[in-house]
């Protein structure tokens, strides 16, 4: 060990006394930093995986520079020879040596951790996925290192030594890029894409460290660890050469045991979850819902033996999460696999459930053919007139699976939907038109159902009661005002022990002319009763904000608009779990009336902007590149809640923020609304399982200048500090050898 130490050391010290180790450090920190901030100014999310998507790519070039000096140089130079005298063994050169790179590297790795911890004030970061991104680093710089020590190791030149290793890395992360397994006919396809450092490194940086990960970069760095072994025994000569051979036919044996390993990857198990919230695992709902089965659940899953490459990956976490809910079911659950590609029968299972063969693009012998693959999946519970099913043709939003597998197994166990009303008949948003995509969602839970208050029986105006029996009500938007019986029979609904989500829509937008007016809504009336008022306004945020696709043709780009209101969830709001923001299109600010709330009701701010808030009163411009009054910013209520022993309420100043186009390009939006009526349903099972995957933080700077800072700081100022460090240290190194030769 004292040996190993010894090597260690001196490999340390040749680095940091020399300057070229210190520009390698500083091109591969400014290229790292100019990159991912390039990246978050588009995204504006806190998190670091813009970064290790780029890091495979920058430590193929960075580590082999590092690397091909370790023997190549002492070959050349002639120290090998002196080296092999002293009562040193092979192995304890090779692991000194890659002891000595290996802290140089992740010390050079390491310091981007200076992007976290300067961004952590405005914006929360995942620290279990970080842990895991920088653990997955650690594994794909150990065998980076280890192949350029094997590429030192067979040459004295260090430009071939450099050149080998940038080879193998390159082939490495390519072998399993669609741009090659594409053209491949199976199984080549996907023996490349389980050989290849890409796809277990981006499995790591998820924040789950799997075992399969672990037993391929172990094997990796075993395999030309040995190569290397072998390579720097054969050149010092002596009885350990002639078994070279040999040994080297035993490394090709164990070279083919790690590829067969990792084709046999799904029988592998053993997976720790580092992220916030275990986005990875089954949530404690799921388990839940297990708790309370009382018949068996067959899951039977359709996935092609020869499956495109661009899907293997997504198949595999499809198997895995599958196996999951088999092991949680404790025997209530059986799991079936089919492969209809390659089985006549389990083809025609497939289409008994309605599983389609799904069909793809693919370029092989440099010609465009259409493969079909299988990736769906049928679930299914009891026999004859018991026996329910429901089936996911093609598994292609992984994101939301858990979600979609537990809500049907939970309907399942269901005699009968809670139901949903929808007030309609005063210009409020459709629910079939408008809501089409949540429709679909809130109605695989609830039965949802339109309520018209005001008919008209034999010439004669006839107000309805709101069903006793609805869970809640949803209030949409109206641009019409309510007459004073229709509110008078919400408020007795409400006031029975009913529940309601209300869109109270003062302010219509206009966005061809850029131009809002007022409605005619009267809800506040309605409101006033339970203490809350939403203002005839429209907010806007200069901090927390959506961005805007402004231009025509060719040309377009993106502009910040801070009518569009980036909503931040308040901490304390169980039910929203991992929704961190939502978007709120021109919407109106949100104000309570503590002296006019029913005794024993009360409220609490579910959303709110930043304190970067201001508001538009009386003329509206909707102009994004107007300029923005920044007098009197203060944080604004935008979404509330009112709570009695027996009511539930939600009030917010905008409907369109969950109409169709909105809700899907911003998942959050729909996920907090079916979750807001899970709350006032008082049926959130299923909320924490919706919201799961919903962890993406915004980054909120105080202004443009604080946001500028932040990001000089990293990309200049950082590899600036490590130059001067590197300046300092050769300069005093310069001045003890100047003393040292003059004495």
């Amino acid at each position: 060990m004292r040996n190993i130490w010894i090597i260690a050391k001196k490999e340390l010290r040749g680095y940091f006394t020399q300057p070229t180790a210190y520009i390698l450090m500083t091109v591969f920190l400014a290229l790292s930093y100019f990159f991912y901030f390039q990246q978050i100014a588009v995204t504006g999310e806190a998190g670091l995986r813009p970064l290790f998507s780029l890091l495979p790519w920058l430590l193929m070039f960075f580590i082999p520079a590092i690397t091909m000096g370790l023997l190549a140089k002492e070959k050349d130079g002639g120290t090998m020879e002196a080296l092999a005298t002293k009562p040193v063994s092979s192995g304890q050169i090779l692991t000194g040596k890659f002891l000595g790179a290996m802290i140089f590297c992740l010390a050079t790795v390491l310091i981007t951790l200076t992007i976290p911890i300067s961004l952590s004030g405005f914006g929360d970061f995942d620290l279990g996925a970080i842990t895991g991104q920088y653990l997955g680093s650690l594994f794909l710089i150990g065998s980076f290192l280890v192949i350029g020590l094997w590429a030192s190791a067979i040459t004295k030149n260090q430009i071939v030594a450099f050149v080998i290793g940038l080879t193998v890395n390159f082939g490495l992360v390519l072998v399993g890029l669609e741009i090659v397994t594409l053209s491949l006919p199976y199984p080549v396809d996907n023996i490349f894409q389980k050989i290849s450092v890409f796809d277990h490194f981006y499995n790591m940086t998820r924040g789950v460290i799997d075992a399969r990960d672990i037993i391929y970069f172990f094997g990796l760095m075993a395999i030309f660890g040995a190569l290397a072994s072998f390579s720097l025994t054969k050149s010092r000569g002596g009885r350990a050469a002639r078994l070279y051979g040999k040994a080297f036919l035993v490394l090709i044996a164990a070279a083919i045991v790690l590829v067969g390993i990792n084709l046999a990857g799904d029988r592998i198990r053993g997976r720790i979850d580092l992220t916030e919230g275990q986005r990875y695992t089954l949530s404690p709902a799921t388990k839940e819902i297990f708790a309370g089965l009382e018949k068996e659940i067959e899951i039977h899953f359709f996935v092609s033996k020869q499956i495109p490459t661009q899907l293997s990956l997504q198949a595999q976490e499809v198997k895995d999460l599958l196996n999951d809910y088999r092991l949680a079911g404790q025997g209530k659950v059986v799991l079936r696999v089919y492969y209809p590609d390659v089985n006549a029968s389990a083809e025609t299972i497939a289409q008994e459930y309605n599983i389609p063969a799904v069909q793809f693009n693919v370029v092989a012998k440099d010609e465009l053919s259409v493969k079909k693959g299988y990736l769906g999946l049928a679930i299914q519970s009891g026999i004859g007139q018991d026996k329910k099913m429901e089936t996911i043709p093609f598994a292609d939003n992984l994101n939301n699976l858990e979600y979609k597998i537990s809500s049907f197994i939970l309907g399942m166990t269901k005699t009968e939907k809670k139901k949903i009303g929808w007030l309609s008949g005063h210009g409020e948003k459709n629910l079939y038109q408008d809501f089409g995509y949540l429709n679909d969602e809130a109605g695989k839970q609830y039965e949802l159902t339109e309520i018209i208050l005001k008919s008209e029986e034999d010439k004669k105006i006839k107000y309805n009661d709101v069903p006793s029996d609805l869970a809640a009500l949803v209030i949409a938007g109206p641009t019409e005002k309510l007459t004073p019986e229709e509110i008078l029979k919400i408020n007795g609904y409400l006031k029975n022990g009913g529940s309601a989500f209300i869109m109270n829509k003062t302010i219509e937008t206009n966005p061809a002319s850029l131009t809002a007016t007022s409605t005619a809504s009267n809800l506040n009336v309605l409101l006033a009763e339970w203490g809350v008022e939403v203002k005839n306004d429209l907010l806007y945020d200069l901090k927390s904000h959506d961005t805007v696709s402004v231009g025509g043709g060719i040309v377009n780009y993106l502009l910040p608009y801070p009518l569009w209101v980036r909503a931040l969830a308040a901490s304390e709001v169980g039910w929203l779990n991992n929704i961190q923001s939502i978007i709120l299109p021109w919407t109106a600010s949100v104000e309570e009336k503590q002296n006019k709330l029913p005794a024993g009701a009360k409220t609490k701010d579910i959303f709110t902007t930043s304190d970067a808030a201001g508001t538009m009163e009386g003329a509206f411009d909707l102009d994004p590149q107007q300029n923005w009054s920044a007098a009197n910013l203060t944080k604004k209520k935008v979404i509330v809640s009112v709570e009695t022993d027996n009511t539930r309420i939600l009030v917010v100043g905008n409907a369109e923020f969950v109409t169709a186009s909105f809700a899907l390009s911003n998942q959050s939006n729909a996920v907090m609304f079916i979750n807001g009526l899970d709350w006032l349903a008082q049926d959130d099972v299923l909320s924490a399982i919706r919201a799961k995957n919903l962890t993406k933080a915004p980054l909120l700077f105080k202004s443009e200048t604080q946001k500028k800072a932040i990001k000089y700081f990293n990309v200049i100022g950082v590899p600036l500090l490590v130059i001067l460090a590197g300046v300092a240290v050769l300069y005093r190194r310069r001045r003890i050898m100047r003393r040292v030769w003059e004495e």
